[in-house]
């Protein structure tokens, strides 16, 4: 296991707060980055009001931070982007259709890789799961703002065991998203997407 495996791994297992304070941000992006766009489904949706009760889970091993409003206990995502580790909040609610939004640093070699979603029951990072995504791209020349898709998964059991999975297309929603929180100028693209090898080793 190389360092950066082991440091992915320390950043999953110390996330124990609320994630409720992380408000998505639009800033856009310079020539030498680009923002992903992608949305997640968990099908049946997340039991919030039962989850939510987790929250007042008192313990000396779970580091919590302020008080979460109950208006902030609702299942959101973050996307993990290799290089490295990086979070994009974006869903007050999974299902909600608010789209993640994260912008990167394009790698000289223009590829992006997509090893999984974070899921957060309630908003609660101590509960969260992992959704698949094993995926790369390649982020074409002169484009700033691509779009992934949206990821539909069928969900079983307390473990949230993923039984299936669909990519959805919803680019015009998509593509209407970003020209609201960037403006009209901001051109989404479509991009291929290709499967990656053991996505919680790629670098």
């Amino acid at each position: 296991m190389n360092k950066k495996t082991i440091l992915v791994s320390v950043i999953l297992a110390v996330a124990v707060l609320s994630v409720a304070s992380a408000e998505q941000k639009f800033p856009k992006p310079k020539k030498t980055e680009v923002v992903v766009i992608a949305r997640a489904i968990v099908d049946p949706p997340v039991n919030d009001e039962f989850f939510a009760k987790y929250h007042d889970l008192e313990s000396r091993s779970i580091i919590k931070d302020k008080k979460v409003k109950d208006s902030e206990k609702k299942t959101s995502v973050s996307l993990a982007c290799g290089y490295g580790y990086r979070r994009a909040w974006g869903l007050a609610e999974v299902n909600d259709g608010t789209y993640v939004a994260l912008k990167v640093t394009i790698p000289k070699d223009r590829i992006l890789k997509f090893p999984l979603f974070a899921c957060y029951p309630a908003n609660y990072a101590f509960l969260k799961f992992y959704l698949p995504v094993s995926a790369q791209i390649m982020v074409p020349e002169g484009v700033n703002y691509v779009y992934l898709g949206t990821f539909s998964y069928k969900v079983r059991g307390f473990n949230f065991d993923v039984v299936d999975m669909k990519l959805l297309d919803e680019f015009d929603a998509a593509s209407a998203f970003v020209a609201e929180k960037y403006g009209k100028e901001a051109k989404l693209m479509r991009v291929p997407l290709g499967p990656i090898g053991d996505a919680a080793e790629q670098e």
